[in-house]
């Protein structure tokens, strides 16, 4: 079991950065999957029995990494799946952000010294003509073959309609605002381009309305707007992608079962599943 990898481009390196960030603001805990051709941060809803995808992010790894080398376990699958925590990933990529405009390159590889770790050596350069490398180690757990069926990419959800979302820092003020009301919100999506959220309590009920955002699916543009109640809190960490820069946002509507949000960026894509709450 061998990986090693190595980034040059400097936005290659702020985006990495920055996604995983973004990913250590969801979870304490999630699965870095390494394979062929793409990588992901995969996080579980702990909270749901059977457990559940909460975020499933795919990233194309040749847009990313110059050099790419895998040697999975067992070797005939190509793929190495490690349990880590993201906070401490970004704290060690948190240099980047700083010297971001600097950093020559940036090498990533799983070592084993006493533990299992993802070691990072980060080239930056100095006023001589010798560079200077900082290293971080994240310790990290492989995750057995056995469950790596836990981590099995999400279904493709139906959805009774996919619609354009705001602007998610917009967004996220409104969401912070409903988790003072409420402990859920409902979310309508609209054929004639609306987006909904309301809260209500026994003392008020709030509503805002989102229109002319495009539709990009509708299964029957004569029904009413397609709702599903979900868990507000859950709803906001989702915003804190608006970090990411996302070239577009959409939200998949399961009328009464799911939420989907889907986050797209260059060779990235990361979606958020929210499951339905009953009333």
């Amino acid at each position: 079991m061998k990986f090693r990898a190595r980034m040059s481009e400097a936005f290659c390196m702020r985006t990495l950065s920055t996604i995983v960030t973004t990913i250590s603001k969801l979870t304490k805990l999630c699965v870095l999957r390494l394979a062929k051709e793409h990588f992901y941060f995969i996080v579980l809803d702990d909270s749901a029995l059977p457990l559940r995808t909460l975020v499933w992010c795919s990233m194309q790894q040749s847009h990313f990494f110059n050099e790419y080398r895998l040697v999975g376990m067992p070797e005939d699958e190509d793929e190495i799946y490690l349990e880590l925590s993201p906070d401490l990933l970004a704290s060690s990529l948190s240099s980047l952000k700083v010297n971001v405009s600097a950093a020559k390159t940036m090498k990533i590889k799983l070592t084993h010294k006493d533990t299992p770790r993802l070691t990072l050596e980060i080239e930056l350069p100095t006023q001589t003509s010798q560079s200077r490398i900082c290293m971080h180690e994240v310790p990290v757990q492989v995750v057995p073959y056995r469950r790596w069926g836990d981590y099995s990419e999400p279904a493709v959800l139906e959805p009774d309609i996919s619609i354009e979302m705001p602007n998610l820092k917009l967004l996220r003020n409104i969401t912070e605002r409903f988790k003072k009301l409420a402990n859920f919100v409902n979310v309508f999506a609209g054929a004639d381009g609306q987006l909904m959220l309301n809260a209500e309590t026994s003392m008020a009920a709030v509503t805002t309305h989102f229109r002319n955002l495009q539709v990009f699916n509708v299964k029957d543009k004569n029904a009413g707007p397609f709702c599903t109640r979900v868990d507000v809190r859950k709803l906001t960490s989702f915003m804190t992608c608006e970090q990411v820069c996302p070239t577009r946002v959409t939200c998949h509507v399961k009328a009464g079962t799911s939420i989907q949000l889907v986050a797209e960026h260059a060779d990235m894509n990361l979606s958020f599943y929210l499951a339905g709450v009953d009333e």
